[in-house]
């Protein structure tokens, strides 16, 4: 009877969603939204324990799971520039080659929304069978592409010590049951201490969740944490909820001095954008020769050539690769007539130039010891810009 629910709720996409704001105490102002799904009201499935429950019973946990990023987007009020969606999302998923070539771009376009302002709240880490593989073909995939990535539940146990060093993120969200009476626990605030030294070590931006009373608010602000999330900001609704003015001046008094600014610094992080410059191109039927030919008279200090096919980035040549191979045993018989495109590195890092320059950096020195150093390729929507 259940699955045939589940059934009926797939094919009809009879979900609703609420919005919960994620705020900044010290800036005053919302970072973003939290999307919480919902099943039909008066179902068995009502509540988003039951419906994933039996969306995994039934297998058809990834099925559901994209239906509500979907949704969540499609559904969702219109966000300002610097707001963000913060989405649940299973690692099954995220692996999902469709999701992630495909659908996610899809549905972007049709909300008119940017990659940069979605948040994967990555969920349910026991799934992850390997947290270094993960991270390094998936999470750095994402983040490439200006996706920023949360590490949701923190505080609860699941996989928190090998999730907070093993994978690169953005945000560290701490579970609401971590948070409760937080005020209570000298034991809870010391480990609360520790995960905000952890954020601070990552670049990375601390939410306490479930915030409900001043008491637990005076806490989280006291261990250095000043990006909130919970009833005493604004209770979960279909539009956007307005943040009190009462809460801002309440929560301002309440936030000590020691509330380090790299919080807010951290909120509005410089990205590749402001330090992209121009580079020499060439198109794929570039000769080696010519391209060898510019490394010498172009520019000395040249480094790098970026390959283009029309407005779109595909290889990159640095030029003490192409010199180590033309100088190797008949390298110069093999590849000095040949088109660049044989010679050119097919594989090079590309990056959206709203990524911040701490991703950047993370992304850059976990390649291989041969590219460490590479130049990085930088696009926006796609198209050469530049290069850092």
């Amino acid at each position: 009877m259940i699955s045939r629910e589940l059934d009926h709720i797939i094919k009809n996409k009879t979900l609703t969603f609420v919005y919960q704001p994620i705020v900044s105490v010290r800036s005053q102002r919302t970072l973003g939204y939290e999307v919480l799904v919902r099943g039909p009201v008066g179902s068995n499935l009502s509540d988003p324990i039951a419906l994933f429950a039996e969306g995994e019973k039934s297998d058809r946990l990834i099925e559901l799971d994209q239906l509500c990023f979907e949704l969540a987007v499609l559904n969702c009020p219109e966000l300002s520039a610097d707001e963000k969606l913060f989405i649940n999302i299973y690692p099954q998923t995220l692996s999902q080659e469709f999701f992630q070539k495909v659908l996610v771009k899809t549905v972007l376009e049709k909300a008119n929304l940017q990659s940069t302002q979605i948040v994967f709240e990555v969920t349910h880490r026991n799934y992850i069978s390997s947290f270094k593989e993960f991270d390094k073909m998936l999470l750095s995939e994402y983040r490439k592409n200006g996706y920023t990535i949360a590490l949701d539940r923190i505080g609860s146990g699941y996989g928190d010590l090998e999730s907070l060093f093993s994978l690169h993120y953005d945000y560290i969200k701490l579970d609401r049951e971590f948070i409760s009476q937080i005020n209570k626990d000298s034991k809870k605030m010391k480990m609360l201490e520790a995960i905000v030294n952890v954020s601070h070590s990552k670049s990375a931006i601390a939410i306490a969740v479930g915030v409900e009373s001043e008491e637990e608010l005076t806490a989280v602000l006291s261990a250095g944490i000043a990006v909130v999330q919970g009833f005493i900001v604004a209770t979960p609704a279909y539009l956007f909820p307005a943040i009190p003015v009462e809460f801002y001046k309440k929560a301002g008094k309440l936030l000590p001095e020691t509330v380090i600014s790299h919080i807010d610094v951290t909120l509005q992080r410089p990205v590749l954008h402001d330090i992209v410059q121009e580079v020499q191109t060439v198109d794929p039927s570039h000769l080696v020769c010519e391209v060898e030919e510019l490394f010498n008279s172009v520019d000395m200090t040249l480094r790098g050539i970026v390959v283009v096919e029309g407005d779109k980035p595909v290889g990159l040549v640095m030029k003490e690769k192409i010199y180590f191979t033309l100088g190797s045993t008949f390298g110069i018989a093999l590849y000095r007539k040949r088109p660049i495109k044989d010679l050119m590195d097919q594989a090079a890092l590309i990056l959206d130039c709203n990524v911040n320059l701490a991703t950047a950096a993370d992304i850059a020195m976990s390649r291989d010891r041969y590219s460490i150093y590479d130049l990085i390729i930088v696009t926006k929507d796609a198209q050469f810009i530049g290069v850092v």
